[in-house]
């Protein structure tokens, strides 16, 4: 079966970069046969050049080329190069050779918000998290069975219990606080069980869902559960605030690998900009611009 693109949304959250994202169909080939290119242009039908890649088995990438007010808010169009290697064929998204650009632009008021909010979160009592999207689409793991539809194997360190191989998307690294509400700890035979429940509050990206995995600096590990609070400043998301569980040791998610102080937490690839390194933050790649318009809401 072929690689199927479903979706392609370019986003922006911060007068800085672009994000490109896209989402496949389920895809029960192996995924490492296939590449993934992006390619932009100033106009809607080209010439397209290549802006990355070849990418496999990622859905996203950074376009940090933008990085003034001008280039951020004059059109820019991305397209998908898929190469499928065993075939050796290419083919494009959209199909149509038009490419995708971003629809709704937010304004400076909510970029402002958002950059006052990363500000407090890094220096008035957040701590260094790292957030890892829950997989929803991709290629499925063999523990998988597409009949059944559910998974076979328990404890699958493919996928990660998700069914899509890999589990998590790459770590991004934020600053957040947690604050926790309640913690319950049960006797049960010769062992105990403890619970904790805890709000985490993050900055407005990574935007975060029910099933994702943050972690702290000691390691513990708490996983989102629920619905995310988000307020919004002319439908542009300023912050985010979420309900979590605090995840037993021995479950599965304590196998995804983490090294915050020797791997580089690859997040996006983006060309010239080191913005894919663990010691930079959201908060310091918001580009730090005076804009004298917000002292009402400060």
């Amino acid at each position: 079966m072929s690689l199927v693109v479903r979706s392609m949304r370019v986003g922006s959250f911060s007068l800085s970069f672009l994000d490109i994202r896209w989402e496949i169909a389920p895809l029960y080939d192996d995924i490492e046969n296939y590449q993934f290119y992006v390619e932009k242009a100033s106009r809607e039908h080209g010439p397209y050049q290549k802006l990355v890649g070849p990418l496999v088995n990622v859905f996203r990438v950074r376009d940090g080329s933008v990085s003034t007010t001008l280039d951020h808010y004059r059109d820019t169009f991305y397209r998908l190069r898929i190469v499928n290697i065993s075939e050796n064929s290419t083919s494009y998204y959209p199909t149509n050779g038009r490419g995708v650009r971003q629809e709704a632009l937010p304004t400076l008021e909510a970029l402002e918000i958002a950059r006052q909010e990363n500000i407090r979160l890094r220096h008035r009592g957040g701590r260094k998290l790292w957030v890892f999207p829950r997989r929803k689409f991709g290629a499925r793991c063999s523990c998988y069975d597409s009949v059944m539809r559910k998974r076979l194997v328990d404890s699958c360190l493919t996928c990660f219990n998700t069914t899509w191989i890999g589990g998590f998307e790459s770590p991004i690294e934020v600053y957040g606080q947690v604050v926790l509400h309640r913690q319950k700890t049960e006797q049960v035979g010769v062992t105990e069980n403890s619970s904790e429940v805890a709000s985490i509050k993050l900055p407005h990206y990574p935007i975060i869902s029910d099933g994702d995995v943050i972690i702290e600096a000691e390691n513990k590990r708490w996983r989102v559960a629920g619905e995310v609070f988000a307020p919004e400043h002319y439908r542009f998301p300023v912050r985010q605030e979420a309900r979590c569980f605090r995840i037993s040791e021995g479950d599965i998610e304590y196998s995804i690998p983490l090294n915050a102080a020797f791997d580089p937490v690859v997040d996006l690839a983006t060309p010239g900009r080191a913005l894919n390194s663990a010691k930079n933050s959201e908060a310091d790649r918001i580009e730090r611009t005076s804009l004298g318009i917000l002292a009402k809401y400060f």
